[in-house]
């Protein structure tokens, strides 16, 4: 016959194990990390990571009702006509105080866990915040340029009527571009012009932290056609390397210009050559990449301006993440040469200038030093 003591510890003990079976499931799922824990060559100071707490934290999860799932029966469905577990049992807490031989650790790991909420609330504030100031900007050049487009129609009667003229080049000056075929270095000459993009459509259905680094620009670059000429007339040319011989320019009409794309930190697109633009208009330009796989579309509605459309398909092969259903089927880009890149080719143009006076001006001292020394041995 059992002693009334030990029947009491034993309905203790019994009574124990039920609250801890009863305490909520992140708690568990939490301590059992604890069995892999070796604090002597453990580097972390505790055994679980503040992140191991967002599987489920339901108040940040924004589930609707039609795909809500019970984590305790798995009954799926509409709430009310289904699993009624939320009427007696909270997954997110206990309900009563706990007094159990594990009560410090549990309320030590829920400290944790409110604080990690409290953390991911603040980061995904910052991140709509930051969202609103990045769609902002994204607008305000958006607007810029479809009044560009608006002039533009206006003064044109058609759509690939021509409106005023246009330089891409204008501030950007020819620059030195050196090239080695393996045996010997060849002096070409390059000018290149960039068009920062920016797209309300991207930001709106496919906004991430790191959206600066997609779809950063697009570019325009022509070669020096009169100076390979020149070069070659006083022997110091070659011949020009295969990946660059269809991308001469003069800047006419009739030439053409090479164009690439940065979509993200692993792939540019990079396209076959189209004919320079000498006027604004809203005629379509279509960039087609070498392989033949991807392509966009632009127009050239101004001097700093443009316009670029990209198929939702190809956005999509480029994203991290899927292009929701809400997207259009072709995104809108606009690209705007920005000041400060015209302040830079212009600082680097003048620099270029002054180098070019100093060496004349120390050839100059030379020749004159050795027409000194040839007067002196004559006499």
């Amino acid at each position: 016959m059992s002693k009334p003591g030990k029947e009491t510890d034993m309905a203790n003990e019994s009574e124990a194990a039920k609250k801890h079976a009863d305490l909520p499931a992140w708690y568990h799922r939490i301590k059992k990390k604890s069995e892999d824990w070796n604090p002597e060559f453990d580097c972390r100071s505790d055994y679980f990571e503040p992140s191991d707490f967002d599987e489920d934290i339901s108040e940040l999860e924004e589930e609707d009702e039609d795909s809500f799932q019970c984590r305790r029966c798995d009954a799926e469905g509409d709430l009310e006509a289904g699993c009624e577990c939320y009427l007696e049992y909270d997954s997110d807490d206990i309900s009563e105080p706990y007094d159990g031989p594990d009560a410090a650790e549990y309320y030590r790991l829920k400290e944790r866990r409110e604080e990690r909420k409290q953390e991911l609330k603040e980061e995904r504030e910052a991140e709509e915040e930051d969202k609103r100031k990045t769609l902002k900007l994204h607008k305000q050049h958006v607007d810029e340029v479809r009044a560009a487009c608006e002039a533009l129609a206006k003064g044109t009667n058609t759509q690939d009527a021509d409106g005023p003229p246009i330089d891409l080049f204008k501030y950007f000056p020819w620059g030195p571009f050196w090239l080695w075929d393996g045996k010997t270095t060849t002096e070409r000459r390059h000018r290149g012009v960039t068009y920062d993009l920016y797209s309300v459509d991207y930001v709106e259905h496919c906004y991430q932290y790191d959206v600066y680094l997609y779809w950063k620009y697009i570019e325009f670059g022509e070669w020096d056609e009169a100076f390979d000429e020149e070069q070659s007339h006083t022997g110091e040319s070659r011949k020009r390397k295969a990946h660059s011989a269809d991308a001469a320019s003069t800047g006419k009409k009739e030439e053409t210009i090479e164009s690439r794309v940065y979509v993200s930190p692993d792939h540019d697109m990079c396209f076959k050559d189209i004919s320079a633009p000498e006027r604004a208009s809203l005629k379509t330009y279509r960039l087609e990449t070498w392989d033949g796989e991807e392509e966009v579309e632009t127009q050239f509605v101004g001097q700093d301006f443009l316009r670029m459309f990209v198929r939702r398909d190809i956005v999509e092969a480029n994203a991290d993440d899927p292009v929701p259903d809400s997207a259009p089927e072709v995104f809108e880009f606009v690209g705007v040469v920005s000041e400060s890149s015209k302040e830079i080719a212009k600082r680097s143009a003048k620099s270029r200038e002054t180098y070019k006076a100093q060496e004349a001006q120390k050839a100059h001292k030379v020749h004159k030093g050795g027409r000194k020394n040839k007067k002196a041995r004559r006499r």
